[in-house]
């Protein structure tokens, strides 16, 4: 140990700091660096204002219990990826099926890792409290501990909400053709997108002068035309699975469908001004993006996008 943790170095040896008043240790132990990551550990450290192995042991011993409660949180999550796996029997094959159960189990591998890492560094932790050199240390890897810990609850919490959330979509038509909805909502929207900045780049004072920023708009006009082609053929091969679903054959997919035709219309309608204006960044982005084929990988096309545009 060299007295040195979370960028933070102890000038003086942490021995010092033990049976100090608050205060003096965190001068002691802050010296030039950062006193704010110094202060929010070392409170960690103290009992009525004075810095203390004991303090740390208690503190140690809540951690403990903080450090098992993503461990609990994470069974729950799984079983809940396991049910929403379950749901989709007869179906899971299809590609929009793939991609919300693929994204579960992907969520659930990076939590499952970033779970299991807890309990080792807790582990490490514990067998170095009481160290000589070590009261600084352990109280800053204690604080981290807990924010990581805290962190993988929410993660953990998040993922059951996402797996119930699919689970209810696979059993539900309502719950789809709903969804569906609101995927319609937002290509509207993006369209919308497409339009706005089509306005700005023509000088229209009711949407914002482009003067001085003609890139970011024919950017902006560029990517919301390419983003809603790629929504259109997300929703027209999505709204081919919906259509065939086992048992749904009283469901009315016609209102949606044409809604979705109507937008595709007014999407094409835009092309030529975009072209005219925007074409080659259009090319660009295209190329960025590479191919994509339904179900689009939106993750890659918002890094792709992200990465073409400048700094503003």
């Amino acid at each position: 140990m060299d007295g040195t943790r979370d960028g933070v170095t102890n000038r003086d040896g942490d021995d010092a700091l033990d049976g100090l008043p608050l205060e003096t240790a965190i001068e002691r132990a802050a010296g030039d660096d950062d006193r704010e990551t110094v202060e929010s550990a070392l409170r960690l450290a103290a009992d009525e204002e004075t810095v203390s192995w004991e303090a740390v042991e208690a503190e140690l011993a809540t951690v403990s219990k903080v450090v098992a409660t993503p461990e609990t949180r994470l069974e729950l999550a799984t079983a809940a990826v396991d049910d929403a796996h379950e749901a989709a029997a007869g179906v899971a094959d299809e590609p929009t099926v793939v991609r919300r159960l693929g994204a579960l189990d992907d969520r659930l591998a990076t939590v499952s890792e970033s779970v299991s890492e807890l309990a080792p560094a807790l582990s490490d932790v514990a067998d170095r409290t009481g160290e000589p050199g070590e009261l600084y240390g352990v109280a800053a890897d204690l604080r981290q501990l807990r924010e990581r810990a805290n962190d993988q609850q929410i993660a953990a919490d998040e993922l059951i909400d996402e797996a119930e959330t699919v689970e209810a979509w696979l059993e539900s038509a309502d719950r789809r053709r709903r969804e569906f909805s609101s995927d319609l909502d937002a290509l509207a929207s993006t369209i919308d997108g497409t339009e706005t900045a089509l306005k700005r780049l023509d000088g229209d004072a009711d949407y914002g002068d482009a003067t001085g920023d003609g890139d970011g708009a024919a950017i902006d006009a560029a990517a919301s035309h390419v983003v809603s082609g790629l929504l259109i053929a997300d929703l027209r091969a999505e709204l081919s699975t919906l259509r065939d679903w086992p048992g749904d054959d009283g469901v009315d997919w016609e209102e949606p469908a044409d809604r979705l035709d109507r937008l595709a219309t007014r999407r094409e309608a835009l092309g030529e001004r975009v072209e005219a204006t925007a074409g080659e960044t259009v090319a660009d982005l295209e190329a960025a993006v590479g191919e994509t084929e339904p179900p689009v990988a939106w993750e890659r096309v918002r890094a792709a996008i992200n990465d073409y545009r400048p700094a503003r």
